[in-house]
C-alpha cells in the first residue's frame, strides 16, 4: 500500500504543474509575468505537497517542478527572456542562501548551549568532516575516468577541487533550522542537529 500511494503522488504532482504551460503562454513574452508565474508555482508546489491531502514532501514537490520546468516548461518561456529569467533565479538563490546562512549563524549563537557540548561532540564533528571528505574523494574517484573522457581538460587538480568543495550545506542548514523549531524534540537533540550541520 505504501509504495502505491507514493507512486501515485509522484505522478500526480506533474499533472498539477501542467497548468503552468497555458499561464506562461498567456504571458506573451512579458518578463515580469513569467518571473511571477515561476515563483508563484514554486510556492504552489510546496503548498500542494505539504498542506493538502496528497501527503507528499513539499521540498520534493519543488524538485519535481524543477525537473518539469527544465524539460517541458522552459520550452514555453519566451526565448529572449530565458537567460534573463535564469539570472533572476540565480539572484534569488543567492539571497536565499545568504538568508539561510545568516539565520543559522544567529540560531547557533543564541540557541545552542555550548556549555553542554563536550569534547566528545567536537570529536564527532571532526570525524564527520573527515568522513564526508573521504566519501567525496571515493565517489569522485569512481567517476574520475568517466569525467576525464567526457570533460575537456579534466585532470587530477579538478578531481581534488571537486572532492574538497561542496561543503556549502544550505539545504542541511535549512532543515536543521526546521528541526530547531520542533518543540516536541528534546533540546539536546535539536541543538545537536544544528551544531553538527553548521559545523560541517
Amino acid at each position: 500500500m505504501w509504495p502505491n500511494k507514493y507512486f501515485f503522488n509522484f505522478y500526480h504532482e506533474p499533472l498539477v504543474f501542467i497548468l503552468i504551460v497555458p499561464i506562461l503562454h498567456g504571458c506573451h513574452g512579458q518578463l515580469v509575468s513569467e518571473v511571477a508565474t515561476t515563483i508563484s508555482f514554486s510556492y504552489l508546489a510546496y503548498y500542494i505537497g505539504e498542506y493538502t491531502g496528497i501527503e507528499f514532501s513539499g521540498i520534493f514537490s519543488i524538485v519535481i517542478l524543477g525537473i518539469f520546468m527544465s524539460s517541458i516548461g522552459k520550452t514555453h518561456i519566451y526565448p529572449d527572456n530565458l537567460i534573463k529569467l535564469g539570472e533572476i533565479w540565480k539572484i534569488l538563490a543567492y539571497f536565499s542562501n545568504s538568508l539561510i546562512f545568516t539565520l543559522s549563524g544567529l540560531m547557533i549563537a543564541y540557541k545552542v548551549n555550548f556549555s553542554l557540548i563536550s569534547g566528545r561532540e567536537w570529536g564527532i564533528l571532526v570525524g564527520l568532516c573527515f568522513f564526508i571528505i573521504i566519501l567525496r574523494l571515493l565517489v569522485c574517484g569512481i567517476f574520475f575516468r568517466f569525467l576525464k573522457e567526457n570533460i575537456l581538460h579534466y585532470d587530477f587538480q579538478d578531481y581534488l577541487n571537486i572532492s574538497f568543495s561542496g561543503f556549502r550545506g544550505e539545504i542541511s542548514l535549512a532543515l536543521s533550522l526546521i528541526v530547531q523549531k520542533q518543540t516536541k524534540l528534546a533540546v539536546d537533540i535539536r541543538d545537536g542537529v544544528l551544531f553538527y550541520t553548521a559545523g560541517v
